[in-house]
């Protein structure tokens, strides 16, 4: 499931936050997409019914992080980027108070489950400040959950790498809070040719250099030499494979992100 759809079975935030974005901040609120982004898929992608907390797991350089500004930008939540932090008891709801104002009803709103927040690099933070510091955090994660007996769709997205997802599962299991767990897919084949076309084109703007618009001069050309290209890499990595009809067995090289750079 793409993750645009994947958002609409969250509970948009009916306010978006006015927070100023900075580039060094905890804490911001994306009003728009990342440019030239290709929406990846959630897996499975159906929600736990009670669920509190969504955590998504993902490798390195998958896009995890642009996956998360993406869904702040789309349910109107502030994104809090904890490896920008020192996490630890009560961090979250100081950090959030702190930018929104003592004044701002966000974190009640937060903690009925009219609003949500998407924490992003949870395996960072947890890197950085240590694992009683990283389960004193998860602790105030727990306070701003909505009650059990609320109807109330998940309020707070957590993302990491799949170890550190692992450990947050295990703490919200001993803190008994109702949590679900998805993934963040590799792309399918379609979602791997568009991210090929949408990055030669944010290096054309960037650059200037005309070679990277050879696929918007000539798209159908391209195309074909780019299936060509993808389907020569995919039999060296499984001899006699069909790209086209058996993607599933080569997407974890060929639909990973980093690699099509």
């Amino acid at each position: 499931m793409r993750i645009d759809r994947f958002c609409t079975q969250l509970q948009a935030g009916a306010n978006v936050p006015t927070i100023t974005e900075s580039e060094t901040g905890e804490i911001s609120c994306p009003v728009s997409l990342p440019s030239n982004y290709v929406m990846p898929n959630i897996a499975p992608g159906t929600l736990v019914p009670a669920a509190r907390v969504i955590l998504i797991e993902a490798p390195g350089a998958v896009g995890k992080s642009m996956a998360a500004r993406a869904m702040a930008a789309m349910l109107g939540w502030p994104l809090v980027l904890s490896n920008r932090a020192q996490v630890g008891s009560y961090t979250l709801t100081g950090m959030l108070q702190d930018r929104m104002g003592f004044d701002s009803d966000f974190l009640p709103s937060l903690a009925r489950g009219e609003t949500g927040i998407v924490i992003d690099a949870i395996d960072e933070a947890h890197l950085r400040a240590g694992t009683n510091n990283l389960l004193a955090f998860l602790e105030d994660v727990k306070r701003l959950t909505p009650p059990r007996e609320a109807m109330a769709s998940p309020s707070i997205i957590i993302l990491g790498r799949v170890d550190a997802i692992d450990l947050v599962s295990l703490a919200l299991d001993e803190m008994n809070v109702p949590y679900d767990r998805q993934r963040l897919a590799y792309f399918g084949r379609r979602e791997a040719t568009d991210f090929v076309r949408e990055y030669l084109k944010l290096r054309a703007d960037e650059t200037g250099q005309p070679e990277y618009r050879t696929a918007q001069a000539s798209p159908t050309p391209f195309e074909k030499l780019l299936n060509q290209r993808m389907q020569e890499v995919g039999s060296l990595l499984v001899p006699g494979v069909d790209v086209v009809n058996a993607w599933g067995t080569v997407e974890d090289f060929l639909g990973y992100a980093a690699l099509r750079r």
